[in-house]
């Protein structure tokens, strides 16, 4: 019975199902901010636009729909990777870049546009955004019966539903919009009432993969059940990404070389030493390459053998601090990325000596050198950086969320992240 059942599970975890929404109601608020969007910036451009005004402005109006339409689609869908913690700093993003590849593609086009249009037509798209979502969380929440013991308390305070206990197999007198359970149980009892619940058409979810999906980690106790599911990234993916990763350290060589040569300046001034900080790390496969990124600590600093960096750590120099908080230490991986010993999102690659360790007292810690190790990632952006083994232990579970879900849309919303964690230094040391 339980692997029947298996795939609703699987469902949630790729279409998050979780709504109380009626589809044509969402088509609707989507299409009557497509409507508003165009009458607001027709009205600001123009006034009461004449034939010829939207004749003459069909593709500023046809981009604009279709920057709307792609604003729209990537917000949700970054949306079901990152449930119970999406940001709206992610769609106001989002409408950002798509609406400004619109205004760069009307521009080098030498086509008629508006600014005034394309800016109005922008911020309507982002409030429109954000008031929908907060709708959403307030009007739609969806009822969860979760069984006893089936969903953490952790994950529960994560996710916008309200949950109903279910101590006995039955829902009698209760309407909800899902079960969370255990889809392992050899209680025949419980079997009979996940079979039930199916065929009157309420979906049973598994309530290890809807934890991990809504706090963004993979439990240890899951795996060490005797739960392994594949880890290994779709090679279509993979082959994207190394394209996307070749895009991105070119298109920002313009930004990053100044930027670079500014921190060589200041970490000379600063302290003697070399400029780079050149180290063995662990990569995909466990093999071993020499990651380097600017220094920034003292040339003695491993001195007494390698050791965590605290908060408060006297071997990181004035410049340091500052370069390690903004992650400007870590732009010569740039080169690593070109190399293909590194990838521009992963898992942070670790020290020979702390892998060596760890792979001995951490079940599954392998796990992690399956994909790219990333200059950026999931663990990264969620948990932000360890100091002991227990933090470590804790930071492998989101490390191995995105080995197994790794896709372009969690990539984009790390990326956002990491620019958020950029500006506000959160989580760096």
């Amino acid at each position: 019975m339980s692997n029947s059942l298996a795939g609703s599970g699987k469902r949630f975890l790729s279409s998050a199902p979780m709504t109380r929404r009626p589809a044509w109601l969402s088509l609707s608020w989507w299409l009557a901010g497509a409507v508003l969007m165009l009458v607001l910036g027709s009205g600001v451009a123009w006034g009461m636009p004449s034939q010829d005004d939207l004749w003459r402005a069909q593709l500023l109006i046809g981009g604009c729909l279709g920057a709307y339409g792609v604003t729209v689609m990537a917000t949700r869908r970054m949306e079901r990777v990152d449930i119970g913690t999406f940001h709206p700093f992610v769609g106001v993003v989002t409408t950002v870049v798509a609406f400004g590849g619109v205004a760069v593609t009307l521009l080098f086009a030498r086509t008629y546009y508006s600014r005034s249009f394309l800016l109005t037509a922008a911020v309507v798209t982002a409030v429109w955004l954000v008031i929908g979502r907060a709708l959403k969380h307030r009007y739609f929440k969806p009822v969860l019966a979760v069984e006893s013991g089936a969903l953490p308390v952790s994950a529960q305070a994560v996710a916008d539903a309200r949950y109903v206990r279910l101590d006995e197999p039955s829902l009698s007198g209760v309407r909800v919009d899902g079960v969370v359970g255990h889809l392992d149980t050899d209680d025949p009892r419980w079997q009979r009432f996940h079979a039930d619940c199916q065929v009157r058409g309420v979906p049973v979810h598994n309530g290890p993969q809807v934890s991990e999906q809504l706090t963004g980690r993979v439990s240890l106790e899951y795996l060490q059940s005797g739960h392994l599911a594949s880890f290994k990234p779709h090679p279509i993916y993979m082959a994207v990404k190394r394209a996307m990763d070749l895009l991105i350290v070119l298109a920002s060589s313009p930004f990053t070389l100044p930027v670079v040569c500014l921190t060589a300046v200041a970490i000379k001034f600063d302290s003697p030493g070399p400029l780079f900080f050149i180290q063995s790390r662990i990569g995909q496969g466990g093999e071993r390459f020499p990651m380097v990124k600017f220094r920034s600590m003292r040339v003695d600093a491993d001195r007494a053998g390698p050791r965590f960096a605290g908060a408060a750590d006297d071997r990181i120099t004035r410049v340091g601090h500052f370069i390690r908080r903004t992650r400007i230490d870590e732009l010569p991986q740039f080169w690593n990325v070109l190399k293909g010993e590194m990838s521009v999102i992963g898992p942070r690659p670790e020290q020979v000596a702390f892998v060596e360790s760890f792979e001995a007292s951490i079940p599954f810690y392998a796990y992690r050198h399956l994909v790219k190790p990333g200059i950026t990632g999931w663990a990264q952006v969620t948990h932000g950086y360890v100091d002991s083994e227990d933090e470590t232990r804790d930071k492998l579970e989101y490390d191995l969320y995105y080995a197994k879900h790794c896709s372009i849309w969690l990539d984009l919303v790390i990326v956002i992240r990491t620019f958020r964690t950029i500006i506000t230094g959160d989580g760096a040391r």
